[in-house]
């Protein structure tokens, strides 16, 4: 024990000499190194050592100093490495605090000086470190080395704990990305993607392509994705796509591996969401120039569909309806056998089929005549399970009735109120309804449709009220129904200005009808992106027609829209001549106040007109 504690006190006799020699600008005393890297004291060299040992370790000496002696290499992660390689190869202390002084340039402290003096000028702190990371993120862009970043594989046992840290910031991340854009084939890289996969965002990376080489992280990347779309509404899915069909579509594997998991997944129950998916992948694929329609036709039909695979192939290549290849699907549908009738749930089928029985000059049987094939393979394609059944063979039956019920109304021109009451008997089956909004988009795109109305422009024709009820009985057709009445209330008709006015007034009460059934905001966004200074009064209309509509509580983006809405300067000033319409503006101002989280626009534009309109 002694012994030990008398060792100790020379270990600390010898630290606190060099200590104060360093203090005093004196020289430190000498110290045997020998002992540090050979572990053999000052006799190390009887016991063996020879001079290839000393050339290895001059070599690690050289390594080391060199590394030290970059500029500002204390602030590098590695330095405490190089220290202990230095010091192992007998470098002396003084050397090592020498290097690492004279080689202290102070970047980092000088960005941060910086970075106060910015502070002291006026400039927020958010502003400053943006300024700083974007100046950085330019640098390290210049000067990526990919060589020399994927050379931490060359050290098994170096520490990335660097990287754990760097990836839990935004800015940070999306250098990564940028970087990996550049340099898909960077190890490094590639080991940053896969960790911000692991640590979950998904939805960032789903949209760099290097992840998609990556087999375990671009299926998690799709899984989540998926997992995500699956309970949202169908606003929010318009949203998701794009994200979604751009990861599916980054290369020929990828788009395979996602159709192959979404057929597999199309199988299980609740599966029926993926054939969504399937066809929206398969859309985004043909809208970048692709052929991928026989890949579809390849995993949807047997080998024992070849007829209707031709036949289908063929249609969807020419965008027509040839009547041979009708012919070929109503002799193969209607037989003893009939293929699964999934073959034929293709949107831009069915379009066609819609198209080329509900547009107004097809819709007589006399220019019509193998009509029946049409209405039959139309109806097997929306009422048909993939086994038939006795219910469902009925369903069938009962779909053509209506079409052909509905085409022979169309056919002659009823729309009185006899031809009115059938179309409306039959708005309670979808494909109906869809045709129906087929043939009044046609309808209305005729210049001179409105001017050849009996009676008044503002009588609303029978074609809108059809158009409200559709919206009211088909929830998943109010995107349509706002499509047509958006581009027929921009449309410019043969009418005289005031009854210009009259005809858009009437269709904007069916936008004001379908956002009242839930389709809120793509209304709300129309009204604020298309109705300009010249329609005044139909803004204001609007406006008081939704607060009518609305009450509390209000959801932050439907008080963001209407305060878009609303504080328009003209908006603004043709209310306040309207004095009558502010206290029904000041409740609605009261509303919206107690909204939580407004930004910081629309909390300022709240404020202001809440100054303007009182309550009385």
């Amino acid at each position: 024990m002694e012994a030990d504690e008398d060792t100790g006190v020379e270990q600390m006799e010898v630290g606190d000499e060099y200590s104060e020699s360093i203090a005093t600008g004196g020289e430190p005393p000498d110290v045997d190194m020998g002992e540090v890297h050979d572990g053999g004291g000052a006799d190390a060299g009887e016991d063996g050592v020879d001079g290839g040992n000393h050339e290895g370790v001059d070599n690690v000496y050289a390594a080391a100093l060199q590394r030290l002696s970059e500029p500002d290499a204390i602030m590098e992660a590695d330095v405490v490495s190089a220290i202990g390689e230095f010091v192992k190869a007998g470098g002396s202390p003084q050397t090592l605090i020498s290097v690492l002084s004279e080689n202290y340039q102070g970047f980092a402290l000088m960005a941060n000086l910086l970075a106060e003096w910015l502070a002291l000028a006026g400039e927020d702190a958010a502003t400053v470190t943006t300024l700083m990371e974007d100046h950085i993120k330019d640098l390290v862009s210049k000067s990526f080395d990919v060589s020399g970043a994927d050379a931490i594989f060359d050290h098994p046992d170096m520490d990335t704990s660097w990287l754990k840290e760097l990836i839990r910031y935004p800015s940070w991340r999306s250098l990564i990305y940028e970087l990996s854009a550049h340099h898909k084939h960077s190890l490094m890289l590639n080991l940053a993607i896969k960790r911000i996969a692991d640590a979950g965002f998904y939805d960032e990376i789903a949209t760099v392509e290097t992840a998609s080489t990556q087999i375990e992280v671009y299926s998690s990347v799709v899984a989540e994705l998926i997992s995500n779309m699956m309970t949202v509404t169908e606003e929010q899915l318009g949203q998701r796509l794009p994200e979604f069909t751009q990861a599916a579509c980054f290369g020929q594997h990828t788009f395979l591996y996602t159709q192959s998991l979404l057929h597999a997944v199309m199988q299980q129950p609740r599966g029926l969401m993926m054939k969504r998916l399937l066809q929206e992948v398969q859309a985004e694929a043909t809208e970048r120039g692709h052929d991928v329609l026989h890949y579809g036709l390849w995993f949807d039909r047997s080998s024992g569909d070849q007829a209707v695979g031709a036949a289908l192939e063929s249609t969807l290549h020419k965008k027509a309806l040839a009547p041979a290849d009708v012919a070929v699907l109503y002799d193969q549908y209607s037989g003893p056998t009939p293929p699964s009738p999934e073959l034929l749930r293709i949107p831009d089928l069915l379009d066609l089929f819609i198209s080329e029985l509900f547009t107004p000059s097809k819709a007589s049987s006399n220019v019509f005549p193998d009509r029946d094939k049409y209405t039959f393979i139309l109806a097997t394609a929306v009422s048909m399970p993939a086994v038939a059944t006795e219910s469902s063979s009925q369903k069938r039956l009962d779909t053509v009735a209506a079409l052909e019920k509905v085409l022979v109304v169309l056919g002659e021109g009823n729309l009185h109120a006899s031809g009115i009451a059938v179309l409306f008997e039959f708005l309670h089956f979808p494909v109906v309804s869809k045709g129906l909004l087929h043939w009044i988009n046609v309808t209305l795109k005729n210049d001179a449709f409105f001017a050849m109305l009996p009676g008044k422009v503002s009588d609303a024709p029978p074609h809108l009220s059809l158009v409200d009820e559709i919206a009211r009985q088909h929830r998943l057709l109010q995107a349509t129904v706002f499509s047509l009445l958006s581009d027929a209330f921009l449309r410019q008709y043969q009418v005289s200005p005031l009854e210009a006015v009259e005809l858009k007034r009437m269709i904007l009460d069916r936008l004001i009808h379908t956002l009242s059934l839930g389709h809120v905001l793509p209304v709300l966004h129309f009204v604020r992106d298309h109705i300009g200074r010249n329609d005044l009064s139909l803004v204001m209309y609007f406006t008081l027609e939704i607060i009518k509509l609305a009450g509390a509580p209000l959801s932050v983006p439907f008080a963001e829209a209407m305060l878009q809405i609303v504080s328009r300067d003209d908006v603004v000033a043709g209310f306040r001549k309207k004095t009558s319409s502010h206290g029904a503006l000041a409740g609605f101002f009261s509303d919206i106040e107690r909204t939580k989280g407004l930004n910081e626009e629309s909390r300022q534009s709240l404020t202001h007109l809440k100054s303007v309109f009182r309550r009385r």
